[in-house]
């Protein structure tokens, strides 16, 4: 699982830190929750870049709603 990241659209690459993820039932992450500073943005899989990570299992959650 990705640890920090960047998003893809970023072109100054500013690193957040990802503080949940959701994990579909095949193992899936689709969304990061990653906080820049002190805003927390919840970003498609697809739209974060992962630069540092480490292995984390856990069951299946969803996100909470903000």
């Amino acid at each position: 699982m990705a640890t920090h990241g960047h998003r893809r659209s970023d072109e100054n690459k500013k690193i957040g830190e990802v503080i949940n993820h959701s994990l579909t039932e095949s193992g899936k992450i689709e969304f990061y929750e990653v906080k820049f500073g002190n805003i927390t943005e919840v970003l498609a899989a697809e739209e974060f870049i992962p630069t540092e990570g480490r292995l984390h299992e856990h069951e299946p959650r969803e996100l909470k709603e903000q």
